[in-house]
């Protein structure tokens, strides 16, 4: 991440929320030295609320998350009383925005009907789930955790990536980090999964260039979307 811009205009937070709360953004709220990542539920006048079962306590401050396209926002607020099972938290009157380093990642939908799948060394086969992919690497998710990518240097090799209308491609992804992600359903209830950080192996120039243009008629794609 680049260096970070405190926002402290009021309107310009508020839209911020209202924009992120229509693209259904991650929300990651830290409870007692860990995280739990779910989505903005309701947006009303100086508040805003979550899925959250049980609740927290009502006056306390918590450090949140914001997992915007272009980077995060982070924010400490105040917790307010439940309502109908959702946790309500104050609309912060502080935010810090953190850019992302101007990479070209795409942060797919989890509606995306892409996944990547393939075998490991010891036969077993895996499939996952895409979360964002890079020119230079992905993220993988996982609902369960594979006991295989607990070792250091662990290499996928020949990886499949199916891409719906764009295909399939085999690559080689080096696993550099798997980090466990408390969510919680829209149903309120907990849950877990497993995010798997990989950068690509390229054997050839091709491969490379394979990837770039694949990335950047992604992001296009997605730009399209979005104006229509």
């Amino acid at each position: 991440m680049n260096s970070g811009v405190t926002e402290r205009n009021r309107y310009e937070i508020i839209a911020i929320f209202r924009e992120e709360f229509r693209r259904r953004t991650d929300i990651e709220i830290v409870i007692s030295g860990s995280s739990i990542t779910t989505k903005i539920s309701n947006l009303g006048a100086g508040f805003f609320s979550i899925n959250m079962n049980p609740p927290v306590t009502a006056g306390k401050n918590y450090l949140f998350v914001l997992h915007v396209e272009s980077g995060k926002v982070e924010f400490t607020t105040t917790s307010l009383p439940s309502e109908e099972g959702q946790q309500r938290f104050m609309l912060p009157g502080e935010i810090q925005i953190l850019q992302r380093r101007t990479d070209k990642r795409l942060m797919l939908p989890g509606d995306t009907p892409f996944s990547c799948h393939g075998r490991y060394k010891n036969g077993k086969n895996y499939a996952f789930s895409i979360l964002d992919i890079s020119p230079g690497g992905c993220a993988l998710l996982s609902e369960i955790q594979h006991t295989e990518l607990t070792h250091n240097n662990v290499l996928l090799k020949q990886a499949i990536f199916s891409l719906d209308d764009y295909g399939e491609l085999i690559i080689d992804l080096a696993v550099r980090n798997v980090s466990k992600i408390n969510t919680i359903k829209e149903t309120g209830q907990p849950d877990t999964c497993y995010k798997i950080s990989c950068q690509f192996q390229f054997r050839s120039p091709s491969e490379r260039n394979r990837i770039d243009k694949l990335v950047t008629e992604l992001l296009m794609e997605n730009k399209r979307k979005k104006t229509h």
